[in-house]
């Protein structure tokens, strides 16, 4: 047996099949996809009718303009149902969000609850109208010593 001759017929058969499938599927023409991909609407014909096999670049290309990992396209149609999948990763991420966010909140409320209040703050009633009449005579414009304010050069 020739290696990789015999391995080959089944691959070409499930990139044909699948990239036809996928194609008529979007609904999209060989030509659309030819432009799509950029290659020539010979070769998506030669690669449909299994009379040529593609580059990792083109394969790439194929499958991204199909919406599907390249992998998928060299398997049996069937053999990885990718939306399930991603529906059972999906529901296992959306349960781990939940768990880490209620560890988090668990782990706040111990650490909150340890924690007195604030006394509150009195409301003062007679506030002083200046700062110098708060007993701070350098923050009043008015009380400040020459040559000490906003309009003072630096040093």
């Amino acid at each position: 047996m020739v290696s990789g001759e015999s391995n080959s017929v089944p691959l070409k058969a499930y990139l044909s099949a699948n990239i036809k499938a996928r194609r008529e599927a979007l609904g999209i023409s060989q030509e659309r996809l030819a432009e799509l991909a950029d290659v020539s609407v010979q070769m998506v014909r030669r690669i449909e009718g299994r009379r040529t096999w593609v580059s990792d670049r083109m394969l790439a290309n194929l499958a991204e303009v199909l919406g599907v990992s390249a992998f998928q396209l060299l398997i049996p149609a069937g053999a990885v149902n990718l939306p399930s999948d991603l529906s059972l990763l999906s529901g296992i991420l959306d349960n781990l969000k939940r768990n880490i966010r209620d560890d988090i909140n668990r782990r706040f409320d111990a650490l909150v609850s340890d924690v007195p209040p604030l006394p509150e703050k009195p409301e003062k009633e007679d506030a002083p109208e200046t700062a110098a009449e708060d007993g701070c005579p350098y923050m009043d414009s008015r009380e400040r010593p020459p040559g000490i304010g906003p309009e003072s050069p630096l040093p």
